[in-house]
């Protein structure tokens, strides 16, 4: 595993194809320990990712964590999952490629703790392979071709206890797309927006107490089930 906890670390590569930061199992970067706090700067050349986990997952918390890559993701956990409970993370992505995004897991994307995540891609913002869930913080994905926040799996954005959300996703295609899953949304803002196809598309999607907008082709769309809205703000 590569663990980093409180200081600065910059990692630049310089080679042709170069990662950032890699390691062939885990990344934790951890700023909440006795090290204090924690602060790094990642970049990738080439096809490669800024921040990389080969076999397994990443953890970021209450890290200040800028990643850059181009024509390739900027942060990604290749067989795991990738978990951000609090402090600011930026991924930023550009150029072309088979996977151009901020954030991609191939399992689980997980933010929680008051995060103040960005995250933007030439494709998507945040790729996940499993579920979607953010249960805390301020959330901004931007994907320019494809998706603001896609996944396989389920999207859950809704509060844990007293936490705060505000989600905005923006994508050349969908905003929110969940391809096969449900959407559930509740207590807490979500702007979407699909330029050329729908803000939010998912099997079922749930509605709870929530503001949102939803702006595209077609603002709330589902391909196999039901639209559910539960009360107001």
């Amino acid at each position: 595993a590569l663990t980093i906890e409180g200081g600065n670390v910059t990692a630049t590569a310089t080679g042709e194809n170069g990662y950032g930061l890699y390691a062939n199992n885990c990344v934790e970067i951890d700023g909440s320990t006795e090290a204090g706090a924690v602060s790094v700067t990642a970049t990738g050349t080439g096809d490669n990712a800024a921040i990389y986990a080969e076999n397994g997952i990443i953890t970021l918390t209450d890290a200040d964590i800028t990643a850059t890559a181009v024509n390739a993701d900027a942060i990604r956990a290749e067989r795991g999952d990738l978990t951000i409970e609090g402090g600011n993370v930026t991924a930023t992505a550009t150029g072309t490629g088979e996977d151009v995004g901020g954030l991609y897991a191939s399992d689980a994307v997980e933010i929680s703790d008051e995060s103040v995540v960005n995250a933007s891609g030439s494709q998507y913002g945040i790729y996940s392979g499993g579920n979607v869930t953010i249960s805390d913080g301020n959330v901004t994905a931007e994907g320019t071709s494809e998706s603001g926040i896609y996944t396989t799996g389920s999207i859950s954005i809704a509060k844990n206890g007293e936490a705060d959300i505000t989600v905005t996703a923006r994508g050349g295609e969908y905003g929110i797309y969940s391809n096969g899953g449900d959407v559930s949304i509740e207590n807490c803002e979500v702007n979407a927006t699909g330029t050329a196809s729908d803000a939010i598309s998912a099997n079922i999607i749930t509605l709870t107490n929530a503001t949102v907008t939803a702006e595209g082709a077609n603002g709330i769309s589902t391909s196999s089930g039901a639209l559910i809205i539960n009360g107001g703000p």
